[in-house]
C-alpha cells in the first residue's frame, strides 16, 4: 500500500515509547496503521514531511505538540450513560445490591453533565450522588 509518509517499524517503536513515557499507555504491535493515521493528520498540520522529523520535534521537547500527539492516539469514549435507558439498567443493578453492601464510586469527566443526568434520572429512587470532593477531576480514562 502507497503511503503518503514513509512509517517504518522504528518510527512506531519511537511512537509507542513515547506515549507509554508521556501518557502511561501501551499500544499494541496491532495498532501501528492507526497509529500512522491518526500521527498522519498531525503531520499535515504541523508541516513536518516524515515520522523521523515529527518525532525528533517530539523528543527534543515541543511542549505546543505533546497535547495533540496524546490527544491523536487516544480514544475518548463518551457513550456511556448518554441515554435514559442507561439509567435505568443502572439503577436496577445498584438497587438489588445496594442492601447487600454500600455501593462507592468514582466519576471521572464531565462529572457536571453526569450529575444533572444522575439528578434527573435517579432523584427519587434511594440513590445518592457522588461526594465531589472527593473525585479527582485531573484523572484521565485511557484508551488505546
Amino acid at each position: 500500500m502507497l503511503r503518503e509518509f514513509e512509517f517504518t517499524a522504528d518510527d512506531f517503536e519511537r511512537v509507542r515509547k513515547l506515549i507509554y513515557a508521556h501518557a502511561g499507555i501501551a499500544l499494541s504491535a496491532a495498532k501501528q496503521d492507526m497509529v500512522y493515521s491518526r500521527l498522519a493528520r498531525r503531520l499535515r498540520a504541523s508541516g513536518d514531511r516524515s515520522f523521523a522529523q515529527y518525532l525528533q520535534r517530539l523528543e527534543r521537547g515541543d511542549a505546543q505538540e505533546w497535547e495533540p500527539f496524546i490527544n491523536s492516539l487516544t480514544t475518548n469514549l463518551t457513550s456511556f450513560f448518554r441515554e435514559a435507558h442507561h439509567f435505568e439498567v443502572l439503577s436496577k443493578h445498584l438497587k438489588a445490591i445496594a442492601d447487600k453492601r454500600p455501593i462507592r464510586h468514582l466519576v471521572q469527566r464531565g462529572i457536571d453533565r453526569r450529575r444533572a443526568l444522575f439528578d434527573r434520572h435517579d432523584r427519587n429512587r434511594g440513590l445518592q450522588q457522588p461526594d465531589a470532593a472527593r473525585v479527582d477531576h485531573r484523572q484521565r480514562p485511557r484508551y488505546a
